[in-house]
Formats: structure tokens, C-alpha cells, sequence
């Protein structure tokens, strides 16, 4: 049996795919002083992230929103189509930042 896209269920009611996505946030939250200083620039399974109709309910798995730079989106999947479909279903939505409004890229 090929066990490469089953989801294990934690006690608390996440899965393994979202506890690693907090878990990477984490980590890249303490690369830099700014970003644990102000913890809001990274979000981990984050709804409400996008403009648009239809785009409340989206949530990419990590969304660096550092102000001083371009929003970068990663997607993490146990099956690589999935994070890519994801990824490119991601491809210029514009996402929410104060007043500012960002557009992702290619």
C-alpha cells in the first residue's frame, strides 16, 4: 500500500501536513529579528489572505508578507501534484496586507 498521500490525524484535530507547515513557520520566523518581533509578516494555514470573491476560504501552507518585499507563498504537500496544482492555483491572486494590496508571481 502506498501510504505517500494518507494524512495522519493528531488528538488535537490537526493533520501531519499542517502541523509540519506551523512547524516551517516557526522556523522561518526565527531566521530573522523583524519577523519575530512581528510575527504577523509569516502565517501558517491562514484563511482570509486573499482579495477577491471566492478567495475568503483559500489558505496557502506558509505566506511570507514582509512589507519590504514581494509576498512568497509555499505550498507543502505529501504528494508533489497536489502542492503543485496549489502553487499554481495561487499564481496572481492578490493578497491582503494593511492597505496594500500584492499580486503573486510567476
Amino acid at each position: 500500500m502506498d501510504k505517500s498521500n494518507l494524512l495522519f490525524a493528531f488528538p488535537h484535530g490537526g493533520t501531519l501536513l499542517k502541523r509540519r507547515n506551523f512547524t516551517l513557520k516557526d522556523a522561518l520566523v526565527s531566521i530573522s529579528a523583524i519577523w519575530k518581533e512581528r510575527n504577523d509578516f509569516i502565517m501558517a494555514e491562514r484563511t482570509g489572505v486573499f482579495t477577491g470573491a471566492g478567495n475568503e476560504g483559500k489558505h496557502p501552507d506558509i505566506l511570507i508578507a514582509d512589507p519590504k518585499s514581494p509576498p512568497i507563498v509555499f505550498e507543502c504537500s505529501f504528494n508533489k501534484n497536489d502542492a503543485d496544482h496549489d502553487a499554481q492555483n495561487r499564481l496572481g491572486l492578490v493578497i491582503k496586507r494593511g492597505h496594500k494590496k500584492r499580486e503573486l508571481y510567476t
